[in-house]
């Protein structure tokens, strides 16, 4: 019976930590976990609306490089139960690298889940394995449509 009621808890977690706008995972090529390719060369507008669609889904932007953004918020319930503990705080972490690929621009995102707790700092990393793929890809697509204007 404490298994079945662990493998339940199991796909409860998952599920909600899949649903809707708060997911946290990705999925695409093996390299990144979302991608999309944008039908523009201007990379300094397509970082630009990067930084705006991340911040209107309340990320911060904690880092960048000529070819890099990173961001990170605070995970919400779902997440700290999908990937944290009872006490513990999770950052969600997306990094979008922007690059010209061909005719146009690539973008790549990957997502990194940390653990943070008050008396240890961040704690541990890791890569959610695709749940909640849609929600980033989303974004990507919002990012894509800003930047060729339709």
């Amino acid at each position: 019976m404490k298994a079945l009621n662990s493998l339940c808890f199991l796909g409860l977690t998952l599920f909600f930590a899949s649903c809707g706008r708060s997911a946290v995972g990705l999925g695409g090529p093996p390299d990144s976990l979302t991608s999309i390719q944008v039908n523009s060369t201007d990379l300094a507008r397509t970082q630009q609306v990067t930084r705006q669609v991340f911040a209107g889904e309340g990320f911060q932007e904690i880092d960048s490089s000529a070819s890099t953004i990173s961001f990170a918020k605070q995970g919400d319930r779902a997440a700290r139960l999908a990937w944290g503990g009872w006490g513990d705080e999770v950052m969600i972490k997306p990094e979008v690298s922007i690059r010209r690929a061909g005719s146009g621009i690539r973008l790549d995102c990957d997502l990194s889940i940390a653990t943070v707790s008050e008396a240890f700092g961040e704690t541990s990393r890791r890569k959610p394995w695709r749940a909640g793929r849609s929600a980033y890809h989303g974004v990507l697509k919002e990012i894509k449509k800003r930047v060729e204007g339709r």
